[in-house]
């Protein structure tokens, strides 16, 4: 069984970061990021392994950012559902019938 504190923490967590991918400035500003990272790649210079290779570490730094926000907006989810299965676990007897006839 986990921690209330840490799933309604994990929820939370899901909560803020869908908020922030569904954020019209964060979804322009990861956008404009990634456009950014691929055109500096293209820029560099095939004979400048250090200017391409920083160039790509920041299109994967892009990546991993958008990549954390979806890990914890899946947690979140995740962790709602077993907010729900511990809350009907410890729901009576007497009260699923009631809850299920009304």
């Amino acid at each position: 069984m986990t921690d209330k504190t840490s799933d309604q923490h994990q929820s939370d967590l899901g909560l803020y970061a869908r908020q922030a991918l569904e954020n019209p400035a964060v979804v322009e500003a990861l956008a404009r990021m990634k456009a950014s990272c691929a055109q500096a790649i293209k820029e560099c210079p095939i004979r400048d392994p250090e200017g391409l290779m920083l160039s790509v570490q920041a299109a994967r730094i892009t990546d991993s950012f958008e990549r954390v926000l979806l890990g914890i907006f899946e947690n979140g989810k995740a962790a709602n559902a077993r907010i729900s299965i511990d809350s009907e676990r410890k729901e009576s007897r007497m009260s699923r019938v009631v809850r299920r006839i009304s």
